[in-house]
């Protein structure tokens, strides 16, 4: 509901804009035939700092958008659609019947624009996703370990990425515990997508519909574990004893 919101009033403010101001439709380019990749950028916010925006557009004409508020509750849910071309338009076909728009800037730049390819000179720049190269399972193989101290026996939680043959989208992901405490285990299959780990728990248990994502917070040495939906954080519980979590701050050992 926030995001659609967001993009509500986002839609809204660059309609009053182009009505009072004018529009500025550039002369772009139409898209590439090769343009498919991963694609970042900052989207404004209403009501945070900025949304970081991941999206991905393949080959099969699907697409992934990853959505992360920046300060807020730490959450990023990723979205699947699929994508056409109309005219120099590319459109997002995403749930709730939602439709984005881009245009194609260069070889390694899109545009959010409105269903006519416009766009406002005070609020273009905000809306530019840059082609990036995305991360891929050996970017995350290792172990990773909580940090509850150095005492002898105590309480230690361990995350292990390891590699599936053959993938280099997807990763094995488990947890597991030593010392004090009944601890926490869990073992499952992981695809990477947008730069994040993502984990069905239905595969593990099926009243369960979240996602537990792993993602870095740094360059490659923290990853941060929780769900998709901060709703569903207690999820994570259930994999522990004693009131633990496997949700928080894993480092690279």
């Amino acid at each position: 509901m926030k995001k659609r919101l967001l993009y509500g009033i986002a839609s809204f403010s660059l309609i009053l804009l182009l009505g009072a101001c004018g529009g500025n439709k550039k002369d772009t380019k139409g898209f590439d035939p090769n343009f498919s990749g991963y694609y970042i950028g900052q989207l404004p916010c209403a009501d945070c700092v900025g949304i970081k925006t991941k999206a991905s557009f393949f080959g099969d004409n699907k697409v992934a958008i990853t959505s992360q508020y920046i300060d807020t509750d730490s959450t990023s849910t990723t979205e699947w659609g699929t994508w056409e071309l109309d005219g120099k338009l590319l459109k997002a076909l995403m749930p709730n019947q939602e439709t984005y728009y881009y245009q194609q800037l260069s070889d390694s730049v899109i545009q959010m624009t409105d269903s006519l390819g416009e766009s406002s000179d005070q609020l273009a720049e905000f809306y530019k996703l840059k082609k990036q190269v995305p991360l891929n399972a050996q970017n995350f193989l290792g172990s990773y370990a909580m940090d509850f101290g150095n005492e002898p026996g105590a309480y230690q939680q361990y995350l292990l990425v390891e590699p599936i043959d053959g993938l280099t989208d997807a990763v094995q992901v488990s947890f597991s515990s030593e010392g004090a405490g009944k601890g926490c285990e869990f073992t499952g299959k992981g695809r990477i997508i947008n730069d994040q780990i993502e984990v069905s728990l239905n595969d593990q248990h099926d009243k369960m519909k979240s996602t537990m994502v792993i993602r870095f917070v740094d360059k490659e040495k923290t990853l941060f574990v929780f769900t998709s939906n901060f709703d569903d954080r207690y999820d994570l519980m259930y994999f522990c004893g004693g009131g633990g979590s496997l949700a928080g701050n894993y480092v690279k050992k």
